[in-house]
């Protein structure tokens, strides 16, 4: 099955990572763990961690944004779907996972303005 084109933006500013996506990342191989930055090896050093195991928080957060990123596109393209059957004039612009809200906000462009919905 392939993967139609997106037309909106999905936008994951934070998110809490599963047990199974941490177990995934501390069972990673170390050489497919993501590299530290300065910035992050220095973090790591002033929380006395170990880099690896910094870097093994790092690929758990990457696992826990991948899958946000893909419920907001599920959502996303039921929104798309939605929004088709209105005409013209409406614009899908994208998803925004809030979880200190426990939901999303839908941001769309229609004839009468920008709206929000939560």
């Amino acid at each position: 099955m392939g993967m139609e084109e997106q037309h909106f933006g999905v936008y994951v500013n934070n998110y809490v990572c599963t047990p199974e996506e941490w177990h995934r990342a501390l069972s990673s191989p170390t050489d497919k763990l993501p590299q530290l930055n300065d910035e992050q090896k220095a973090r790591a050093k002033s929380f006395g961690v170990s880099e690896e195991d910094y870097r093994r928080g790092v690929q758990a957060r990457l696992f826990a944004e991948q899958r946000m990123r893909a419920r907001g596109q599920v959502l996303g393209s039921k929104v798309e779907a939605v929004l088709s059957g209105l005409g013209e004039g409406y614009r899908f612009v994208g998803v925004l996972a809030e979880l200190n809200k426990d939901g999303w906000t839908i941001r769309l462009e229609s004839p009468g303005g920008s709206l929000n919905s939560s």
